[in-house]
């Protein structure tokens, strides 16, 4: 499997997380008391950290969801195909 679909699969499995959210904070708050909500902004807010730390380009060590093309950096929630710093190509 490349990592570019890895990285998708990640990616749906983010917006699933995301859109389900309501049912699931109450559920953290149902069984963890008060502490539920904290833990439920650490469940979610860890997903966004292994997206961005755990998807690496293999050559120079990138994030996927990063293109440093030029001057600005742009971050996306859907990967690039393309390395914009090396130029490996993430679908192989």
């Amino acid at each position: 499997m490349s990592l570019y679909l890895r990285a998708w699969l990640m990616t749906g499995w983010v917006i699933f997380v995301f859109i389900s959210s309501p049912r699931w904070f109450a559920a953290f708050n149902e069984y963890f008391g008060s502490v539920g909500q904290f833990a439920a902004v650490a469940f979610w807010l860890g997903h966004g950290v292994a997206m961005a730390y755990l998807f690496k380009c293999p050559v120079c060590g990138q994030s996927i969801y990063v293109s440093t093309a030029g001057r600005w950096t742009n971050r996306r929630l859907w990967p690039y195909k393309v390395c914009s710093k090396c130029g490996r190509d993430h679908t192989i």
